[in-house]
């Protein structure tokens, strides 16, 4: 009877040794630091998504056995000494039954001990093995997005004057931004009004704009005219004018309800490349991509070569625009 008494003194003994020990085993130490990723998108410098990595929800779970194993505990140490006591005072003056007694109370105030020891033991040797830092775990914080400044015969590097008074009045009668016209003449033909693209299954764009002989038809502007510099730039400009309100598929969803995928009322550089986008890779460039969520079609790299014009495009035209605000080469200055 003692020998199994004693064993099951060692092992109460064992399991609230046991249990302290993963309580407060360190499990902020499994805690990350934030992790960064970039993807490698050509036309980019940066496209960093940062997530802060963290065990908040395992260390919930752990803070929450731990309260209730403090109690568990003491309520466990307390019935151990009560029966000891009891056992005590039945034990009727005999020798073997008070050693049983005691054994019962010396276990439980041994398990006590052990377990306030082990608690101090690893707040002193760092006070972060027993506090529990609990951080909600946001799927994305940030995504930040900045272009390379794109170089190239097709970036506006210096002024180039000659069709200001075309674009100017082109401006006037849209409503868009002189700047804005000025930077997608020159990314599309370098201002020469006799350009031509390659043959394409919309046809040959043509002229400073240029502009396929759908879009250009769309805009009033015929084949005939094509090469006029006035109203091909004004064309162009109609069909930016348009695209303000159609390059942005209604559809597109958003960056954890801030940024959203394609927006052309920032009047910014999010506004800059929606447009872009769409003027370059057509209406679906800027449609949720399928295979990047989170992303437009043209962003998404997954595809291979899908849209690699558009996204070299982008950074053209973003450049030539900052440059000619920048150096106050608006329309007629």
């Amino acid at each position: 009877m003692k020998i199994i008494l004693e064993n099951k003194h060692k092992l109460l003994i064992t399991i609230i040794s046991l249990y302290f020990t993963i309580i407060f085993f360190p499990i902020n130490s499994i805690a990350h630091a934030q992790i960064t990723y970039t993807p490698q998108v050509p036309g980019l410098l940066n496209a960093t998504t940062t997530f802060n990595n963290t065990t908040a929800p395992l260390a919930n779970y752990i803070k929450n056995i731990y309260n209730y194993g403090i109690g568990i505990v003491a309520i466990l140490a307390t019935v151990v000494m009560m029966i000891g006591g009891f056992q005590w005072i039945i034990a009727g003056g005999s020798p073997e039954k008070i050693g049983e007694a005691k054994a019962w109370i010396v276990a439980a105030i041994s398990g006590l001990v052990l377990a306030l020891s082990s608690y101090m033991i690893l707040a002193m040797i760092n006070p972060d093995l027993v506090n529990f830092r609990i951080d909600k775990i946001p799927l994305v914080t940030q995504m930040v997005t900045d272009y390379l400044i794109a170089t190239g015969s097709n970036v506006m590097t210096k002024n180039f004057s000659t069709y200001d008074s075309e674009l100017a009045i082109a401006a006037k009668k849209t409503g868009i931004d002189c700047k804005v016209l000025k930077a997608f003449m020159y990314v599309e033909s370098t201002g020469n009004p006799n350009s031509n693209s390659k043959p394409t299954d919309q046809g040959i764009a043509k002229g400073l704009m240029q502009l396929t002989p759908g879009t250009a038809s769309s805009k009033g502007l015929s084949q005939a005219d094509i090469y006029d510099p006035a109203k091909n730039v004004l064309a162009g400009a109609k069909y930016i004018q348009e695209l303000l309100a159609t390059a942005c598929n209604k559809k597109t969803k958003s960056y954890s309800g801030a940024f959203k995928i394609c927006d052309t009322t920032t009047n910014d550089a999010n506004s800059l490349k929606a447009i872009a986008a769409a003027y370059n890779g057509g209406p679906k460039a800027n449609a949720p991509s399928v295979n990047c969520p989170g992303k437009a079609a043209w962003e998404c790299t997954i595809n291979g070569k899908d849209y690699e014009e558009t996204r070299n495009y982008i950074p053209k035209v973003i450049t030539s625009y900052n440059n000619i605000k920048a150096n106050g080469w608006d329309c007629g200055k």
